[in-house]
Formats: structure tokens, C-alpha cells, sequence
């Protein structure tokens, strides 16, 4: 997926952005498509998992899965960080463009999010892709009632954001996967998962 010739198919000029996606980013975009675009996007503080989610956008966009479900994408983050996707949308696109993605776009708390999930428990389920932002701090547990929403949460392309997990825990980036993945943990086929996965490493 990382090879040089699919890499160019992820260019500023393919995904609208004004400047040059750096090859990490590129390389992470290359990741997710071949994994359905789901997954943990894993890069470090600084290190652009912002840029590579309004990149992940723009993919989806240009490949036409965002007419799909209901045709929006839903962004999950902190209250401290609620303003900070609009921002770095209009930083990384032109004016026009950037509009057109933030007109897709519903950006919510996690707070929210679970309230959103409790009220109807269809909510989620049909949008094109969900990004939880800093998503170690409400699924590093399978008893947290966050880990239960977003798992049971049936969208197709869930795409979670923490480098924090790789350096801490291999049981955190596995209960993080099965975020992404749609299993629960809690379930006799999540707990046979995790057993196995425990015994191995």
C-alpha cells in the first residue's frame, strides 16, 4: 500500500490541500484504504493525525463513498478541542473547498456523543466515517460506557486518533482496534478474542 506509485494517488493536488501532505501522512492515508478505512491512526503529538483526517475526508470525497449513508462525516474530541477541526480545515484547504467539507461535517463531544447514542441507538450508524479524536482517553477500558457506544456504533469506517496507547500498552491498542473493528470485548466472541490475543503476546 506504501509503495511510491499508490502514494501519489494521495497528493495535495488529488485531495485539494494548498500545501504538500508530508509522506507519513500519505502513507497513513494508503494504510486506511487498504484496511476499509478503519483503524487507529497512530501518529504522535504534532505529527499531523489532524491533517490526515481532513486528508481521510477529502479521499472519501473524491472516491464518492460520501454519498453514502447520510452523506456526513462525524468528528468525536474533547470539550478543550471542539473548535479545533474547523480551524485546521480552513488552514489546510482553500476557502471554497474548505466550506464545502465543513458543510459535510458534524463536530461533537464525546459527552455528546454518548447522550446522542443513549437517546437513539442508531445514532452514528450512518455516517460515512467517524474520527474519535485523543481516543485512548475514553477506550482504553471495555467497561467504560464509551467504549460500549462507539463499539456497538455500526458505521462502516471508524478511524480512531492516539499515538498515546502504542508506548503504554498492547492491551489498550488492541481494545482500541476492537473499537474501530466492531467487537466487543464484553461479548463471549470479544472475550475469546482478547484471550487469545493476551496469550500470544
Amino acid at each position: 500500500a506504501s509503495n511510491a506509485k499508490n502514494l501519489s494517488r494521495y497528493s495535495s493536488e488529488s485531495l485539494g490541500f494548498k500545501f504538500p501532505i508530508r509522506t507519513h501522512i500519505q502513507k497513513a492515508l494508503a494504510w486506511l484504504d487498504a484496511n476499509g478505512n478503519r483503524g487507529i491512526c497512530a501518529l504522535d503529538t504534532g505529527m499531523g493525525k489532524t491533517a490526515t483526517s481532513i486528508a481521510s475526508m477529502q479521499n472519501l470525497r473524491k472516491k464518492g463513498l460520501s454519498d453514502t449513508g447520510n452523506g456526513r462525516f462525524l468528528y468525536v474530541c474533547t470539550q478543550d478541542l471542539i473548535g479545533n477541526l474547523p480551524k485546521e480545515i480552513y488552514k489546510f484547504l482553500p476557502r471554497v473547498e474548505a466550506e464545502e467539507l465543513l458543510s459535510r461535517v458534524d463536530v461533537i463531544t464525546y459527552h455528546k456523543f454518548l447522550r446522542l447514542r443513549k437517546k437513539d441507538s442508531s445514532f452514528g450508524d450512518s455516517y460515512v466515517a467517524i474520527y474519535f479524536d485523543e481516543a485512548h482517553l475514553r477506550f482504553k477500558k471495555k467497561e467504560s460506557s464509551y467504549y460500549q457506544a462507539a463499539t456497538e456504533c455500526r458505521c462502516p469506517r471508524k478511524i480512531l486518533l492516539s499515538a498515546s496507547p502504542m508506548v503504554n500498552s498492547p492491551m489498550e491498542v488492541f481494545t482500541m482496534a476492537s473499537v474501530a473493528n466492531g467487537l466487543n470485548l464484553n461479548s463471549p466472541e470479544g472475550r475469546r478474542e482478547e484471550k487469545q490475543f493476551r496469550d500470544r503476546f
